[in-house]
């Protein structure tokens, strides 16, 4: 082991597969209950990726290239590959590694199986419980060590981009130790929208390598048996016939607007089914833009400029 000087260690921009929320070379865990929606979502933009198209919000994709997609909660043959076709993925580009993959016993073999195909940009892990090799309860040093850092040292090693799906508990809150999130530079959230339960949102709740979250993505899941397909609602090309998805901020502040008293911002969480953490961020946010004040520690209102047509 020796010490590396920083003025020997070159910095290196974030490369995105998609801008602002999947980053290629590291894992991004995305988090949201089951039934949601999130396989047709990874359908879609696994036909994105082998197509060489645009993403979601039209941002620029890449050359067309091969995902590698673990699914141990969906029948290759009777769910992903009806998603596939509805979806228009390149079929001969998406190769299936379900079975028996546990980490990190199958990290060799899934780096021998990228190395061979030779233009993976997207390694897909759904559910990241069903393929651990230990309990994901277990301590934070535990997870780390024996389940996400084998698989961000892969996505690192070999340059990928690697999201892996995780549950979230009835109150909201990602499944097991902190340890999960703690490890990876992108968290994204995928819940239903509270005015709308067909609306899905994807929203950026954690990102250590962009400097400013990406705005929020809706989309719903439309069609039947065998053609269903998810549809996007937010898209940046400007039509607004499509719906706004209201931001974090927005949605606290206009439940700060309709509350009778102070609250505290468990209580938000709580009414919003948003995570604390995002809740007391987007305070901060709203607070340093004259939006919020906290009258007595721990208790938020709406600034007095704010309170007109209340």
């Amino acid at each position: 082991m020796r010490a590396t000087s920083y003025a020997d260690i070159e910095p290196l921009p974030p490369e995105w597969l998609w801008e602002g929320r999947i980053p290629f070379s590291q894992l991004t865990v995305i988090a949201g209950d089951g039934g949601i929606g999130k396989g047709f979502l990874f359908a879609d933009l696994t036909a994105r990726v082998t197509r060489g198209l645009r993403m979601p919000d039209g941002s620029p994709g890449h050359a067309p290239g091969s995902v590698v997609m673990v699914t141990s909660e969906d029948d290759p043959n009777m769910a992903m590959s009806y998603r596939l076709r509805a979806a228009n993925a390149d079929l001969s580009k998406v190769y299936d590694m379900t079975d028996d993959f546990v980490v990190p016993d199958a990290i060799p073999a899934l780096r021998e199986t990228i190395d061979s195909i030779g233009d993976v940009r997207m390694v897909v892990i759904d559910p990241l419980s069903a393929v651990s090799s230990i309990p994901l309860t277990s301590s934070n040093v535990r997870v780390r060590r024996q389940v996400m850092n084998p698989l961000e040292r892969l996505a690192k090693d070999l340059g990928v981009a690697m999201p892996v799906v995780h549950h979230t508990v009835k109150s909201g809150r990602v499944a097991g130790t902190k340890g999960i999130t703690d490890s990876a530079r992108m968290v994204l959230r995928v819940s239903r929208l509270a005015s709308d339960e067909r609306v899905r949102v994807i929203h950026v709740e954690k990102s250590n390598i962009a400097s400013d979250a990406a705005s929020d993505v809706g989309y719903t899941v439309t069609g039947s048996f065998p053609n269903v397909a998810v549809e996007y609602l937010a898209m940046p090309e400007g039509d607004e016939a499509r719906g706004h998805i209201p931001s974090t901020a927005e949605r606290v502040t206009e439940h700060l607007r309709s509350a009778a008293q102070p609250l505290a911002p468990q209580d938000i969480a709580r009414d919003l089914h948003v995570p604390y953490g995002t809740v007391r961020v987007a305070l901060t946010r709203l607070k340093r833009d004259g939006i919020v004040m906290s009258p007595a520690r721990g208790l938020w209102v709406l600034a007095p400029s704010m309170m007109e047509g209340r």
